[in-house]
């Protein structure tokens, strides 16, 4: 077992139209419960014109407004433990001059690299790094 599991939906993205038709699908006779209406078969034959146009629509909203992979969540809330930490430390009165010179330069490159994200900084989820 050396090979790689690879997710089926973003390897074959018919399979979420097909998913979803199926699904609109078994909701037919559940909105239409007399088989002798004239809009049951109208509803069958609309199933994959509505999937398909769920998923466009689905893709076209993921890409517009450019959600985040859990890697760069994972990431993004790594920096602002980060920062959280940095800044509890700023706080003390018992810094010295040089720690504190150091804690400054750190938070700056840890607010770089959180604003940077998805931009110049590229996360890779565990399974694509070697």
């Amino acid at each position: 077992m050396s090979e790689e599991k690879k997710n089926i939906i973003a390897s074959h993205p018919g399979l979420t139209t097909g998913g979803l038709g199926a699904v609109i699908t078994t909701l037919v006779p559940a909105l239409v419960p007399d088989q002798d209406s004239l809009w049951r078969p109208v509803l069958y034959a609309a199933a994959p014109l509505v999937s398909a146009a769920i998923t466009y629509f689905m893709a076209w909203f993921v890409s517009r407004h450019g959600l985040e992979t859990p890697a760069e969540a994972s990431y993004r809330n790594s920096l602002n433990r980060d920062l959280k930490s940095i800044d509890e430390q700023l706080s003390s009165g018992h810094l010295t001059e040089s720690l504190r010179a150091e804690l400054l330069a750190d938070r700056a490159v840890t607010v770089r690299q959180l604003v940077n994200i998805g931009k110049s900084v590229k996360v890779l989820p565990a399974s694509e790094e070697k």
